[in-house]
């Protein structure tokens, strides 16, 4: 056994390390996922404040309104002319972000309904002397003025969009109910059952058994008078995480309760927020619509209203994008949501312009009415705006997401950072490590932020950078500690780029490697693979990324056989270029042979694949030779070898052109010129790509000449042999034997001339012509599309001739 093995080394300390962080990561840590809430919060200070763009307006009950009026709550005759004004404003949809649960305490009421009882019973009528016959009716008259609920009952159903706020008690707040109080919250639940979640899918549907959303058996609702007139009801409820700060709602809660006689109560409800946004969209006339909630195996996978999809974690949590601080500035306007002022409303000073197919939630902003909550911008937040936030969350579209790959991404960036960390630290010097590190670590917060503020996608941070800060840590004192010589820099560089014997070759003059760029003849290669967007949607990730593994190894090892140079990988495509950073003039010659090899090793490893009932997969590959400039484009610290220009630009632009014409290899007239003589070629079209004023001839890399011509004669032997064997002769080789040709093998150089035949006569608008020639060529070649294309293209020209002077030049559009 190789003791070398057990011996610790700089390396090993940063991979054990790196393992030890996957396991916090997985195991979870209170004190590093608070850290990482507090985290998330910063990037939200530092994005600021975006635009909200949703049709929402905040009517707020705050100090202005509650020193004008008296302390809350208002008798519900005012909030009923509230109400009447939305309805003349023509607001689209109204939400309460209040509960009306109790009938309102009227002494006026109170004391003329006392006055009907006794005339009902007998009781103290003497007290009152003898009364007129219709002195009942007109106390009943005014009982009827008197009632504000029913005041507020009529404006709510006159205005026909008021959704009613309702409250779920917590366990915690549930200990201080008695048990005949939730008992008679129970008996409640019919006035709040029209408005539970109907569109729940349960893929399979034995998932219905589970209990996935929070439950709550006890409710706070509307009394049933302004239940009646309701449009709808939704729970205002927000949970703050551990350290007390909201970033999250819940999209679907259960309710859970048991009646009298045993049976149960169950039902799902949507926030009030998803509720208003429901009736906003809803078109006139419109009573179906649902909000649908999707869930599989791992839990809630979609929730959707009107095409908005809402992405939620597995338990219908959706993270809040909040938009900026909350509230109203010295002035009274919105910081973030345009605000009116409750007392505004009712002294006539507002434009009822401002409430004109709006959403408007009215909710309590006073300070003193305790509504007010912590969020990454404030910590004290107006709750009511937290649902605005939701709101226009879900129509931008712009709802923090963490993704179902972050997780597994999260763990692959803390190997890659321990990883990377463990092989420059012992081999870079001091400062040049830790700039390095500094850079990746800056590289990845700017990664981070970006994906936060422009991708709304929560990507960890804690973690990975405890990754930076303690594998760095650890290796730099072990590192100090034992005075590890430094490494070899250009070998771990280069090894990424080309094969180990040019690797060997550059060391021997480091010169190469010199900062900037210098301009010479290369060619360069692309390729990439087709529909790989499709392909990539029906396979699950690890099947994915074993594919595509397999296949960049396959073709990056074949780049580097014929000396080529890899560039980069852009997410499945390859770029590589030949002639540098060692100089060989058969440069072209050696990225044709690569292309043509690509695609016999491609042929191979789709038998492979068709076996292993994995997708077929096709690529496209573009040739261009040029000048170029090549070199470290990147910085001293970091060194990145490519290439750069116009003539690139083209070879990425010929591989794409592949799909105008059903072809797998499109190299230009440049590249043509320097190996005619050893590659079979068809010129296809002469194009003007999009990018570029003048037009370029390409063609179709066929095949090597000295390989088809080895196929040919071993086609001939073939023949020749089974001859000699039907008419019994012992030396096949006897030249005399007539030559015997399968009518089926056609060879690339018949196809090469037959088709630019054609192409000749396109190009002089002899379009029939051209038309016969190419029908002929489709019976013989029927697989090959470029004939197809020019058949068409012909017999477009035929019916509609181009002008006198035309060139032949088609202009590409696309890339």
């Amino acid at each position: 056994m190789n003791k070398n093995i057990f011996k610790l080394t700089g390396t090993k300390l940063g991979i054990l390390i790196t393992i030890f962080i996957l396991f916090l990561n997985g195991s979870g840590v209170d004190f590093l996922d608070q850290i990482e809430l507090k985290a998330l919060d910063e990037r939200f200070i530092k994005r600021g404040p975006v635009k909200a763009y949703s049709p929402i307006v905040i009517v707020g009950i705050d100090d202005n309104s509650i020193k004008k009026y008296g302390r809350w709550p208002w008798p519900r005759w005012r909030i009923a002319e509230m109400v009447d004004f939305f309805t003349e404003a023509d607001a689209k949809v109204v939400g309460f972000d209040i509960t009306f649960s109790e009938e309102d305490k009227n002494s006026e009421l109170e004391f003329i309904k006392g006055l009907i009882k006794d005339i009902d019973t007998g009781e103290n009528v003497k007290e009152w002397g003898e009364f007129g016959a219709g002195f009942k009716e007109d106390l009943k008259s005014m009982r009827d003025n008197a009632d504000n609920d029913k005041r507020l009952a009529e404006a709510i159903k006159k205005n026909g969009r008021v959704i009613l706020g309702f409250f779920f008690h917590t366990q915690e707040s549930k200990q201080n109910l008695s048990f005949e109080v939730q008992l008679d919250m129970t008996k409640k639940y019919p006035l709040i059952s029209r408005s539970k979640l109907g569109a729940i899918i349960y893929d399979p549907p034995e998932l219905v058994d589970y209990q996935i959303f929070d439950a709550y058996t006890a409710a706070d609702v509307n009394i049933k008078q302004l239940s009646d007139a309701a449009n709808g009801f939704g729970y205002f409820n927000i949970f703050p995480d551990i350290d007390g700060t909201v970033r999250w709602a819940p999209m679907v809660l259960e309710y859970q309760g048991i009646y009298e006689d045993g049976d149960p109560v169950i039902g799902n409800f949507p926030p009030l927020a998803l509720q208003i946004l429901r009736e906003y969209l809803r078109p006139e006339g419109d009573e179906n619509e649902e909000i649908s909630v999707f869930i599989d195996k791992y839990g809630v996978n979609e929730i959707s209203v009107y095409g908005y999809m809402i992405p939620t974690n597995e338990y219908g949590l959706m993270m809040i994008n909040f938009r900026g601080p909350g509230g109203t500035d010295e002035t009274g306007k919105g910081k973030t949501f345009e605000y009116i002022s409750a007392v505004d409303i009712f002294e006539g000073s507002v434009d009822k312009k401002k409430f004109k197919n709006k959403m408007v939630i009215v909710g309590a902003t006073a300070i003193g009415i305790y509504d007010m909550r912590v969020t990454p911008f404030s910590e004290v937040f107006p709750g009511v705006e937290i649902h605005a936030n939701i709101i226009d969350s879900i129509l931008s579209e712009s709802v923090m997401d963490i993704p179902p790959w972050a997780n597994d991404f999260d763990k692959l960036i803390i190997v890659l950072l321990g990883l990377v960390i463990s092989l420059i630290i012992p081999r870079y010097k001091a400062s040049r490590s830790a700039f390095i590190i500094l850079m990746i670590s800056a590289a990845y917060v700017m990664f981070n932020f970006y994906m936060f503020s422009v991708g709304n996608v929560w990507l960890n941070i804690t973690y990975p950078m405890l990754t930076i800060a303690v594998t760095s840590l650890c290796l730099y004192t072990y590192r100090f500690a034992t005075e590890e010589r430094e490494k070899k820099v250009i070998r771990g560089v280069f090894s990424q780029y080309v094969s180990e014997s040019v690797v060997n070759e550059v060391l021997k003059d480091p010169d190469k490697l010199q900062l900037g760029g210098v301009k010479k003849e290369l060619t360069v290669l692309f390729s990439d693979i087709r529909s790989f967007t499709t392909i990539s949607e029906g396979l699950q990730p690890t099947e994915l990324v074993h594919l595509l593994n397999e296949y960049l190894s396959a073709m990056t090892e074949l780049v580097f056989q014929h000396g080529g140079t890899l560039d980069k990988y852009m997410g499945d495509a390859v770029m590589a270029f030949y002639g540098a950073p060692l100089d060989f003039s058969d440069h072209a010659l050696k990225a044709c042979h690569t292309a043509l090899n690509m695609m016999r090793k491609l042929k191979k490893m789709q038998a492979l694949w068709a076996r292993q009932k994995m997708p077929k997969l096709d690529i496209g590959i573009g040739l261009n030779t040029g000048p170029m400039s090549v070199g470290n484009m990147g910085s001293k610290f970091f060194i990145d070898y490519t290439v750069m220009g116009d003539n690139v630009n083209l070879g990425s632009r010929l591989e794409g052109i592949n799909k105008q014409y059903g072809t797998n290899i499109i190299i230009s007239e440049y590249t043509y010129a320097h190996v005619k003589e050893e590659m079979i070629c068809r010129q296809l079209d002469l194009v003007q790509v999009k990018g570029k004023n003048l037009p370029v001839k390409i063609y179709e890399l066929l095949g090597d000449v000295r390989f088809e011509e080895a196929k040919a004669e071993n086609r001939r032997l073939k023949a020749s042999r089974a001859a000699a064997k039907k008419h019994k002769f012992r030396r096949f080789e006897d030249q005399t034997l007539p030559e015997r040709r399968d009518p089926k093998a056609k060879s690339f150089f018949e196809l090469r001339d037959r088709f630019e035949t054609a192409l000749n006569k396109f190009f002089a608008m002899k379009f029939e012509e051209s038309i016969k020639i190419l029908n002929e060529l489709a019976k013989d070649y029927p697989k090959d599309k470029p004939t197809r294309v020019f058949i068409k293209r012909a017999e477009a020209y035929l019916a509609e001739p181009p002008p006198a002077d035309w060139d032949g030049v088609y202009v590409m559009t696309t890339k």
